[in-house]
This record gives structure tokens, C-alpha cells and sequence, in this order.
């Protein structure tokens, strides 16, 4: 059935029939329609109101004579003079044939209204075999209630009247009474909205609502209409009533479009826009060609996408063309706004401007105000000036876009925005109008807009496969923020197959090639998180905190948490604990297993199953495995959700080492548990705590003592405070908090060690020595913390005072030395390395005395699961995104400066090395290196005291300077320019052997940004550069490998010149356009 007929559901035969009650219904209210065109005909034609008299019902008809050719009933109607009871058929005679004086332009258009909906009525009361089968589906139904409303709309009829008429359950029998006292104040409330007098509608709807025996869809209707009245006072208390109303519109009369698109506008306005979004989802499932709604939902979709690609907090991810003009400005030195920018507009003005940068210009200053007075409507104007002339420059169709994308200084309508953006888009990325290579700005901008559209749903369907399409083409014209957006969505795999290590390369190929603030804030949350990478602290820092030089405030929040983390030893040793239990990143979640490089191995936990620690390590891990299901792929139902926590919750109570969550889902995890704390569940606290407690001690102590209050009879809550309060170095309160578990929990060994570091550390070498020795007693040869305990022991021998040691207590720390030298040879590997410092101390002070014991061989892992410190290249960065598009553009340039120089006649001539604005100077070699991931991909800086290593590889490209890639020792790869050349486009061999597969050092190396933000090594100053020994024939050209001693013996056939190790590097290399340059190459 359809969803508007009723709230009920009623079988085929009821609401078959409640679909024709509707359209009778709907037909009476069009006869009160006529009977208000009567009335204005009749003031109009007679000077005065229609009161039924005799007299003016025989003047009337004298007046007809036969033109309305009435039957006898009619006729009978008509001398009662009763207007109410004069129908449709009657009513449309009477105006549509009548005799009215001169017919208008409006009455012979409202006359040919009046008779398509006499036809209408004649059809639905009639026809009983178009009843049968025209109410049988939702769409017949529908056809015939717009044609009537469409009538009813151009009489004049509110179409949300008509609305509530479709929706209104006509099954319940009201007092008609009620029915009008319920108008009447609706009527009046609506008055005094109109009139802008909110708290009077207010209460006059509130008096509606009070009605006893007021329908529910009345009340529904009174209570949306209260919904707006709060929502036009603009207050914050009146926002949450607005939104009380709105949702008790919603249960009332769930099949009522308006009572959703209210609380939609509710949630718009206290910034929930996904909330937002879903409601007015909602309202336009019941009237999905509704204009309105599917502005406002536009509206709330643009700004909930804005929050999530967090373009709030970085401008540079909004920026317009002007913008963009604006940096440059900054970058070169040249004021766009001044004086001789406009003495230049004028020139191209005076030349007629044919191909619209003028227009453009004009309309950047109109836009930042900068030698014209800000005027956004004159803005739209020169950049509608620019689009008109279609000399195929972009700028004016995107900025015009996006102007009426923002609503400034044009009606905001994203769909309009969405045509001229393809407009844009579909123009040539670089600029036809000239042979030298010039970007066509607007389009790879526009192609953004157009991803972001249809990844959002933003004024278009919702579309993964174009917003792809649109964001790989946009990247290819080397846009960082798509760059940036493709990371997202591979991170997240939304539209395409979830990749955390391509996340990362689309994040440094954004770093590359415009503003980095957001794809750096991205990359170090990826090495905080271990997702894409292995998880690194120091990483994490640097990232975050070159995004915030950058100005991307969003990032200090991040940099403050992990530097923290980073300073404090205990803190990042915790930390680097969850992460090391972690599966490596994956593309796609698996299983547990001992294979995903977990710490603890369960083969090797098992072959030790006689010890008591190990065998709680089995336990923990065997809740793990029974939810490991859950933890890979977070549970959706409730049971599900609880029966997760209940299982963690039991491994982290006996042992959490072994515990392994995907660092994917360890947000979700701390959410549902936080909300199951909240519902007071115990095992959600133990989640909560442990998992957001690892990384937040100051958080954690304050909740451990809520939780032990809350819960004192269970001691674990009390064994994490003591715990917490060690590793915020709280060591009394801790030894308080050990000995208050230890009196629940007697001979706990975890807990015994505890207290004597927390002694040990608080100067208590007594109390400290007791603990240790009580737990060497108590705890199993294979615990993991047996060797510590004795290196501890040593340190406590230790004299009080700053005195060199006595004979007996060099042979006691000795002694504790051996036994713990010997308790390491029971050790299981992977309980390996030692994370204490007792063992380093013990080592010194005994080395420095001369009484260290031989060392003892203990057991280590395996170098398979060790990393390698080898300092080869890794194959994997071939694959690396950024290289690839960097080697495919750079070979593209090539071929198309090549082409131009071939061309017979061609007056390109080679353009004079530009003078760099900051002088390098050379230097001495220095051992301080520097690679190319320690520059801060946002800041132009010349490196002090620094030397850059590296090969260099590519197709020289000679154009101001000479073009290239350097890759570092790290298999990073940027590119170079050398300025200080002399060579001519004539000279391309002696470039090739000058510079190709050389090794270089580069002392004191600039790190350029471009002026649209791309980076490079620029060389000034020949003095800088220092080639190291290195022969081209050894040297591969798309791997870079080199092997002095063994000549590679794969050669490109047609250039002879280019080199390969294998016949894949060589395919490979093709592929990335070598074939392009290869005929300029020779």
C-alpha cells in the first residue's frame, strides 16, 4: 500500500477505497476553490457580495439566458440560492459558460482550469472500472492527485493544505466541531507567523494541541507548525523545543513529509548535520520531486562533508583561483591588487581581452578586495564575462561555480554549480592558447568539485564510480586536495577496495604538489595509528608538527598528545605495547593468527604450558581467539557488541599481554565500550579503561578511582590504579594502592613486583628488596619479569650514600648479576628484549669495578622475525603512486618541449636561466646528512650545515634550468633544477653524460616551492654540488640500482641511452611514458 494513505495498514479492498475517499475529498475542497472564484466574479461583475437572494439569483439568470443549458436539478439548485450546495459540475457550468462580461487573459486560462477539472471529477465519479485500476498502484494514485492539486495550486491553494489533505487519516470519524476549533487556531497561529509575531503563533498552536479529542494527525500538523514558529525566534532554548516538536510531529504522523523536513531544519541548526541529512532523506521519501527539501538537504550535505574533510579548520582545501592568485602574490613578490597589476588589466582591456583573463583578474580583486572594493556580484559578473568569450580558459566557469555554490553574490543552487564545474572540468588541463606549457586553471580545481560532488551527494546522486573517476583525473592534473581525498577514501574504502599503504602514497603525493597541511595532519595520524605503516611515534610528531607550520591549527591538538607520549619513556612504552600486539596493516582484515606478527606466538606460548604465567598468557589469548571474529570486524547487533566486551573485558582481568586488536578498530571498540560504561556494566569499564587509559594516565588515574568506588569489591580496578599511578610517577600513592590489592589478593605476583619498583624508584631499597625477593619466591621460572627482578636486587645492594662500593656488595651485585644472567636462559624468546634499565645499570657499575661475570648466551628471536636494519632500497617504493605520476608527468613534458623544437620553422628559443630569489651558498662537505622526508614539504628553506645525498635519474628536461629527479639513500625521489648551466637545447647529449645516473652531493640544498606549491631541489650555485664516483653504464634507469663492477645489460633499442637491470624494469619504464620521450632522449 502506499505509505501516505494511512499511518495503518489496511487490506487491498481498504485502502483501495481509502485512495478514493481521498480524491472525493480533495474534489470537495476544490469546490470551495470555485466557490471563491464565484464570489470575486460576482463583486466584480455586480459591485457587491452574493447573498443567495431571489432577486439576485433572477437577475443572474435573466442575464444567462440558454447559454448555460441546466437540467432541472441544476436549476432547482441554482433558485435555492444555497452556494454551499452548488457542486462541481454546477459551479464550472455556471463560471465557464456563463456570462461574465469581457473574459481576461487569467479568467479564459482559469476558465480551461475549471473544465479539466470538471473532466477529472466526471472521470473519478464515474468510471468505476478506472477506479479499479487506477488506485491499484501508488503511481496512478499520485497522477491523479497532482493534476488535481496543479488545478488547485494556480487557484490560489497552499500547496502544504493540499499535502496535509494526501496524508490526513479520513478512516477516524472527528466531531466536525473539533475539526474546526482545531482550523480556526491553526489558521489564526499561521496569521500571526506570517506576521512574524512567533510567540503569539506559539501560543495559539499550543491551544490547538491542548484540544481534547483533536485527531493525532491534527496535532501532528500544529506541532510542525510550532516547530517553526520556535525555530524563527533564534534562540538556543527554542532550537531544542523546535526540535521536541518537530520529533512529536514525526511519531504522530510518520507518513507526513513536513514534520521530517522540520526536524531536519532543526538539526541544521544545532550543526548535526548528518542528523540533518537523514531527515530530510526521510521527508523526501514521501515526496521525492520536492524542490525545497532537496535544497536543504544539499545545504546540510555540503556542510556535514565539509566537517568530515575537516575544511573548516584548513582554508587552503577551500580556496578559490583568487585564493590561489592571492598566494602567488606572496611567492613571487608581486602584488596582484596594486597599482601595476591594474595598469596591466588595463592593457589587456584596451587589446579587447579575447581570451577573458582580464575579466578574471578584475573579478579575483572584485573577490578579495584588493584594488577594487569587495563586490561579489560584480565578481560573478567578469567571471560570466570570461566564460561567455569560450576562449577555453577555465577560471571563470569554476569561480562563477563556485560562487553560486557558496551563495555569494548569486542565488546559492549546487546544481547550477555542478553544470558550469563540468563546464570547466571538460576543457584541456593545460592551456591550448600558446605553445609554452601553461596550467588552465579551473579545471583540475573543477574536477575536484566534481569528485567531492558525487562522493558527497552534494547536488547530484551519490556516485562512487564518477567520484573516482573525477578525483584520479583531477590528481593526474596535479591537484592536492583530490590527492588528499583519494587517501581518505582508500583508507576508508569507500568506493574502491580498502588500501591503507596506497592511503599513504596519494598522502605524500599531496605533500608534493600544493598545500600539505591536511595530507601531512593525515599522514601522521597514520603513523600514530600503524595504519599503512608501522606505527612510529617520532614519525607521528614530525608530521603533525610540520602540518601545524603550515597553519593547520587542527594539528596541535594531535602534536601536544603525541609529543607527550614521546617525552615520557613509561608512556610511549605503553604505547609502543598496544601497537606491538597489533596485526601488521593489512588491505583486508584477517583472522588471528600467529602468522599476522603478533609477539607472543601461540606456538611458542604452548610448548611452556607448564608455567603458571604462561598459562595465563593462554588463557587471555584463548578469550581473544573465541572473539577474534568481533574484533576484526566490529559487531553491529547488541548481543553481539556485549558478548565482544565481556570477552575482553575477561582477557584483559587475567593477562593483557597477549590481548590484539587492528588498530582500524580500536576507536570503535573505546566508543561502545564507553557507552556500555555509561549504562553502568563493569566489563565495559575494564575495556574503557585499559584501551583510552594506555595513552592518557592523568584521564586514567582520576577514572580508576571513580571505578574502585564504584566497584570496590572487585581489586582489579584497584591494581590498574596502583599501576597508573607508577607510570604517572605517583610512587607513594601506588605502594599504598599495591598493599591495599595485596590484602584482598594475597601473594599476587603481579602485583608484589609492582610495589617493589614503585619502592625501589620512591628511595625504599628495604621494602623494595623484601617485595623482590617474596616474588622471586612465588613466581615460576618463565616469568617474564625474573630476570628484572634480580638486575633490581642489584641496584638495591647499591650503597645509600655516594661512596664506591664494599667488598660484599660488589660480590652481592654480582651475584644477583649471575642469577639473572642464568634466569634469561629460561626465558622464552619472545618475552625478549629486556625492557628495564636495572640490567644496563648493573652492566656499568660492575664493568667500571672489574667484576662483571662473563656474559651468559641467552636465547633471542629468530633474525626471520627480527626487522632488518639493512639499509637497501625497498622494491615496494617502484609501486609508490607519487613516483609513478611524478616519472609519467615529467616524461609527458618532455616529449611535448621535444615536439616543439622539432617542428620546422619553430622560433622557441631557450628561455635565460631566472635569477633565484635566495641565494645558496656553497660549502665544505658535511657529515650531517639530511633526506628528503626530514624537509618540510610547506616551507622553502636552504639547509644549513646539511648535505643531500643522492642519485640522480630521468630524462633531462632542458626549460629554464635543467629537469630531473634526485633519489635519496632512503629511495625517496623529488625533483631537482640546476640553474647554473650553460648549456642550449643544442647540448642535450654532453646534459645526459653531465648529469644522468650521476651520484651527487648537494651541500647546503634549497628545498623550492613552486608557486603553485609544487616542491624541487634547486641548484644555484654549481659550488654546491659534489659528484661522486659513479659510471652510467652500471646505472638502471627506472630502479636506479648500481653496481660499479657489473655493467646493466638491458639497453632502450631506440635511444641508446637508457639502461635497465631487467627486462621488467624496462617494461616498467614504458609504461610510465619513456616511450614518449625516447625519440628526444638521443
Amino acid at each position: 500500500a502506499a505509505v501516505w494513505v494511512t499511518t495503518r495498514t489496511f487490506p487491498q479492498s481498504r485502502w483501495l477505497m481509502a485512495n478514493y475517499d481521498r480524491v472525493t475529498r480533495l474534489l470537495d475542497h476544490a469546490c470551495g476553490s470555485l466557490r471563491k472564484i464565484f464570489q470575486k466574479r460576482w463583486r466584480k461583475e455586480f459591485n457587491g457580495d452574493f447573498d443567495g437572494s431571489k432577486q439576485q439569483i433572477q437577475r443572474f439568470l435573466d442575464r444567462q439566458g440558454t447559454r448555460l443549458d441546466l437540467d432541472k436539478q441544476q436549476k432547482k439548485l441554482i433558485k435555492i440560492g444555497t452556494l454551499d450546495q452548488w457542486d462541481i459540475s454546477l459551479l464550472s457550468r455556471i463560471l465557464a459558460h456563463g456570462n461574465w462580461g469581457q473574459l481576461t487573459k487569467p479568467m479564459k486560462k482559469e476558465n480551461k482550469q475549471i473544465l479539466s477539472l470538471r473532466e477529472i471529477r466526471n472521470k473519478v465519479l464515474h468510471d468505476s472500472s478506472l477506479l479499479r485500476e487506477s488506485y491499484e498502484t501508488a503511481s496512478e494514485f499520485d497522477t491523479i492527485w497532482n493534476q488535481i492539486c496543479g488545478i488547485l495550486k494556480s487557484f490560489g491553494e497552499k500547496e502544504e493544505d493540499l499535502d496535509e489533505m494526501k496524508v490526513r487519516d479520513w478512516s477516524k470519524r472527528v466531531p466536525q466541531e473539533v475539526l474546526d476549533k482545531v482550523k480556526e487556531y491553526r489558521d489564526k497561529g499561521n496569521k500571526e507567523h506570517v506576521n512574524k509575531r512567533y510567540r503569539e503563533a506559539i501560543e495559539l498552536y499550543s491551544e490547538g494541541i491542548a484540544l481534547v479529542d483533536a485527531p493525532d494527525e491534527e496535532r501532528a500538523f500544529l506541532y510542525s507548525n510550532r516547530s517553526a514558529s520556535y525555530l524563527a525566534l533564534n534562540e538556543l532554548d527554542m532550537v531544542r523545543k523546535a526540535l521536541d516538536d518537530a520529533k512529536e510531529s514525526c511519531r504522530l504522523h510518520p507518513s507526513w513529509y513536513k514534520g521530517h523536513y522540520r526536524k531536519g531544519m532543526c538539526y541544521h541548526r544545532q550543526g548535526s548535520y548528518e542528523k540533518a541529512v537523514k531527515a530530510f532523506n526521510a521527508a523526501l521519501a514521501t515526496k521525492p520531486n520536492d524542490d525545497s527539501l532537496r535544497k536543504a538537504k544539499d545545504k546540510s550535505l555540503d556542510l556535514l562533508n565539509k566537517q568530515k574533510r575537516i575544511e573548516h579548520m584548513d582554508s587552503t582545501y577551500t580556496q578559490s583561483v583568487p585564493e590561489f592568485y592571492e598566494r602567488i602574490a606572496t611567492r613571487s613578490g608581486k602584488n596582484w591588487g596594486m597599482d601595476s597589476s591594474l595598469s596591466l588589466l588595463d592593457q589587456i582591456i584596451a587589446m579587447g581581452d579575447p581570451l577573458g583573463s582580464g575579466d578574471c583578474m578584475m573579478g579575483h580583486q572584485y573577490v578579495i578586495g584588493n584594488g577594487r572594493p569587495q563586490n561579489y556580484q560584480e565578481a560573478a559578473k567578469c567571471f560570466n564575462n570570461c566564460r561567455k568569450k569560450k576562449s577555453g580558459w577555465a577560471e571563470g566557469a569554476y569561480n562563477l561555480g563556485l560562487l553560486t555554490s557558496q551563495g555569494r553574490g548569486v542565488i546559492k543552487d549546487f546544481r547550477e554549480a555542478i553544470r558550469l564545474y563540468e563546464e570547466a572540468a571538460c576543457l584541456p588541463p593545460m592551456s591550448t592558447q600558446s605553445k609554452v606549457s601553461i596550467r588552465n586553471l579551473g579545471v583540475a580545481e573543477a574536477q575536484n568539485a566534481l569528485g567531492n560532488a558525487y562522493l558527497d551527494g552534494t547536488g547530484v546522486e551519490k556516485d562512487m564510480h564518477k567520484a573516482v573517476e573525477y578525483l584520479l583525473k583531477s590528481a593526474h592534473n596535479q591537484c592536492s586536495a583530490a590527492m588528499n581525498t583519494l587517501g581518505v577514501i582508500h583508507m576508508t574504502g569507500e568506493g574502491v577496495s580498502q588500501d591503507s599503504a596506497k592511503a599513504v602514497q596519494w598522502y605524500k603525493q599531496a605533500c608534493d604538489v600544493g598545500d600539505a597541511g591536511l595530507p601531512m595532519w593525515n599522514l601522521g595520524m597514520c603513523y600514530a595509528q600503524g595504519k599503512g605503516v608501522s606505527t612510529d611515534i617520532d614519525q607521528a610528531v614530525k608530521y603533525f608538527r610540520m602540518s601545524l607550520e603550515t597553519g593547520y591549527e587542527s594539528a596541535r591538538e594531535e602534536l601536544e598528545k603525541y609529543e607527550k607520549i614521546q617525552r615520557n619513556p613509561l608512556q610511549k612504552e605503553a604505547f609502543q605495547m598496544i601497537s606491538d600486539h597489533l596485526p601488521t596493516p593489512t588491505t583486508e582484515p584477517k583472522p588471528f593468527s600467529a602468522s599476522m606478527g603478533e609477539r607472543y606466538p601461540l606456538e611458542q606460548l604452548q610448548e611452556h604450558d607448564d608455567s603458571a604465567f604462561v598459562n595465563k598468557m593462554l588463557i587471555s589469548k584463548g578469550y581473544c581467539l573465541a572473539i577474534s571474529h568481533f574484533l576484526v570486524r566490529v559487531p553491529r547487533t547488541e548481543k553481539e557488541q556485549m558478548d565482544m566486551i565481556h570477552g575482553l573485558a575477561n582477557a584483559y582481568r587475567v593477562c593483557e599481554l597477549p590481548v590484539q586488536i587492528p588498530m582500524q578498530n580500536i576507536a570503535s571498540i573505546i566508543r561502545l565500550a564507553e557507552e556500555f560504561y555509561q549504562e553502568g556494566i563493569e566489563d565495559a569499564a575494564v575495556v574503557y579503561g585499559f584501551l583510552k587509559g594506555c595513552t592518557e594516565f592523568d584521564w586514567a588515574e582520576q577514572f580508576y578511582a571513580e571505578c574502585h568506588n564504584k566497584w570496590d569489591q572487585s581489586p582489579y580496578f584497584l591494581h590498574r590504579l596502583a599501576e597508573i599511578n607508577c607510570y604517572c610517577k605517583h610512587y607513594s600513592r601506588a605502594t599504598a594502592n599495591f598493599t591495599r590489592f595485596l590484602q584482598m589478593v594475597p601473594n599476587d605476583v603481579e602485583a608484589l613486583y609492582g610495589r617493589a619498583e614503585a619502592r625501589r624508584i620512591d628511595g625504599d631499597m628495604a621494602g623494595a628488596t623484601q617485595d623482590y625477593l617474596e616474588f622471586l619466591k612465588l613466581s615460576d621460572s618463565k616469568h617474564r619479569k625474573r630476570p628484572e627482578a634480580y638486575y633490581a636486587l642489584g641496584v638495591c645492594s647499591l650503597p645509600a650514600t655516594l661512596r664506591r662500593p664494599s667488598e660484599v656488595e660488589m660480590q652481592k651485585m654480582a651475584h644477583y648479576y649471575q642469577l639473572g644472567q642464568e634466569a634469561e636462559k629460561d626465558m622464552i624468546p619472545c618475552f625478549f628484549p629486556l625492557t628495564g634499565t636495572s640490567k644496563q645499570v648493573m652492566t656499568n657499575i660492575l664493568m667500571s669495578i672489574g667484576k662483571l661475570p662473563q656474559e651468559v648466551k641467552v636465547p633471542v628471536p629468530s633474525a626471520s622475525s627480527a626487522p632488518s636494519a639493512s639499509t637497501t632500497k625497498s622494491k615496494d617504493r617502484l609501486n609508490d603512486l607519487r613516483r609513478q605520476h611524478k616519472i609519467q608527468h615529467h616524461n609527458e613534458q618532455v616529449a611535448k618541449v621535444g615536439r616543439m623544437l622539432a617542428e620546422p620553422g619553430s622560433n622557441v628559443k631557450h628561455v635565460p636561466m631566472a635569477t633565484p630569489r635566495i641565494k645558496q651558498v656553497a660549502g665544505d662537505i658535511f657529515d650531517r646528512k639530511i633526506f628528503l622526508d626530514e624537509m618540510n614539504p610547506s616551507q622553502e628553506r636552504i639547509y644549513e650545515g646539511r648535505v643531500l645525498k643522492g642519485i640522480l635519474f630521468g630524462n633531462p628536461l632542458l626549460m629554464t634550468s635543467i629537469q630531473l629527479f634526485i633519489e635519496d639513500d632512503h629511495g625517496d625521489m623529488l625533483d631537482i633544477a640546476f640553474y647554473d648551466h650553460k648549456f642550449t637545447p643544442k647540448n642535450m647529449k654532453q646534459i645526459r653524460e653531465y648529469y644522468y645516473g650521476k651520484k651527487i652531493a648537494i651541500v647546503n640544498p634549497f628545498h623550492r616551492l613552486s608557486v603553485d606549491g609544487s616542491r624541487r631541489i634547486r641548484v644555484d650555485d654549481a659550488m654546491s654540488v659534489v659528484f661522486l664516483p659513479s659510471k652510467h653504464q652500471a646505472f638502471c634507469g627506472h630502479c636506479c640500482e648500481t653496481d660499479q663492477d657489473k655493467p646493466v645489460k638491458f639497453m632502450c633499442s631506440k635511444c641508446h641511452v637508457v639502461r635497465y637491470c631487467s627486462k621488467e624494469c624496462q617494461i616498467a619504464d614504458w609504461q610510465l611514458g619513456h616511450k614518449l620521450a625516447c625519440p628526444f632522449t638521443k
